[in-house]
């Protein structure tokens, strides 16, 4: 029994898929040590400051805030790229301390801003980072970047 396994192993196709699923395995598990300890806020924030980085800029339409009738937790807002329209949210939570006041749902429909998009993905987006800010409110200050 031993012998014919030892010769089963040692066929070319065999080796081939156990050396397949080892590499697979050992990127598996190196991936898996060095994104469990990420929270859902730290991918966020790695996704926005990502964009904030290396995004595209267009021009785009705030068209909503969420929930309309207390501190805004979302920014809901439209663009196009390439003939495209994205309607699109970005939760704002994190980002209270650089939101100006954005006043009533109201007021901010129709509000021009900037959205960095990516490229490769163009519905992966933001309006505001912690190093940009793409509001285009007169009352908004961007930063010292954005200058």
């Amino acid at each position: 029994m031993m012998p014919q396994l030892l010769n089963y192993l040692q066929q070319p196709r065999v080796l081939a898929a156990v050396a397949i699923a080892g590499i697979t395995l050992v990127v598996l598990g190196l991936w898996l040590i060095l994104h469990r300890g990420l929270t859902a806020a730290q991918r966020e924030e790695r996704r926005r400051t990502r964009l904030a980085a290396i995004g595209r800029i267009i021009d785009g339409t705030l068209i909503d805030t969420a929930p309309e009738s207390e501190e805004p937790q979302a920014l809901i807002y439209r663009y196009r790229v390439s003939g495209v329209t994205y309607e699109c949210g970005q939760d704002i939570r994190a980002l209270a301390e650089l939101l100006p006041d954005l006043g009533t749902a109201t007021a901010v429909f129709g509000l021009p801003v900037q959205v960095r998009y990516d490229r490769d993905n163009p519905a992966d987006s933001i309006v505001i980072a912690e190093t940009w800010n793409g509001l285009w409110n007169q009352n908004v200050a961007h930063s010292d970047h954005d200058r």
